[in-house]
């Protein structure tokens, strides 16, 4: 698919060994990784619940996997409180996605054809999805998890820690697009990808645990 075809020559052009590959949940919300196969359409995959979350979770155990990344949004954009109503959360949202807008101008042509297929296959549901969140804690008066540590921790995975090295690296590769974007630290295992003073995505690095350890059928939703 071209998102695969997209990092693959990214990373060529700087050096790094990369191969893509895409699963799909299936629709019980199980995620079967001896069954993936390369497939076409959005990378982005909602977790539509808290199955969907262990499955993918003890994937990493099936795959043999040592370390894994996980990439997810910010929980605050700009240190704003996700759990202060559905007002609140949705404005935080706002936030959110207008920085993201702004950070689309500083790469992509306002009437590409990439830039169309961003806003409708990745944005739109994430948009969707966000609100729908917002919408549901207010009815069910629940709380937001601070991002997947919280998950990755339960089952037993262990946190990696990052290098100067890793930080130098990520500044360098970012300073290759736009002034905008910038990169900071969070814990020992973590790098927030900004769009001027608003966060938008985070990775962070985990050790996997055994399989037979990983307790999944403890999550809540």
């Amino acid at each position: 698919m071209d998102t695969g075809r997209r990092l693959a020559a990214f990373a060529a052009s700087v050096g790094l060994s990369f191969s893509f590959g895409q699963c799909r949940m299936d629709a019980d919300d199980q995620l079967r990784p001896a069954a993936g196969k390369g497939v076409e359409g959005p990378p982005h995959l909602p977790w539509r619940s808290a199955a969907s979350v262990a499955s993918f979770l003890r994937s990493a155990g099936e795959l043999g996997a040592r370390v894994v990344t996980v990439v997810e949004e910010a929980v605050a954009c700009c240190g704003g409180d996700v759990n202060g109503g559905f007002v609140g959360s949705f404005m935080e949202e706002m936030k959110r996605y207008s920085a993201i807008w702004d950070s689309l101008e500083a790469g992509f042509p306002m009437q590409g054809a990439a830039r169309g297929v961003v806003e409708k296959l990745i944005l739109g549901p994430m948009i969707a999805g966000s609100v729908s969140r917002a919408y549901r804690r207010r009815e069910e008066g629940g709380e937001e998890r601070e991002g997947w540590a919280e998950w990755m921790e339960e089952v037993g995975f262990g946190t990696v820690g990052l290098s100067f090295f890793n930080l130098c690296q990520s500044r360098l590769l970012l300073g290759l697009f736009n002034d905008g974007y910038r990169v900071q630290e969070e814990g020992s295992n973590k790098l927030v990808f900004c769009w001027k003073n608003c966060r938008l995505l985070s990775a962070s690095v985990w050790s996997a645990p055994a399989l037979e350890s990983m307790a999944v059928s403890s999550f809540s939703w």
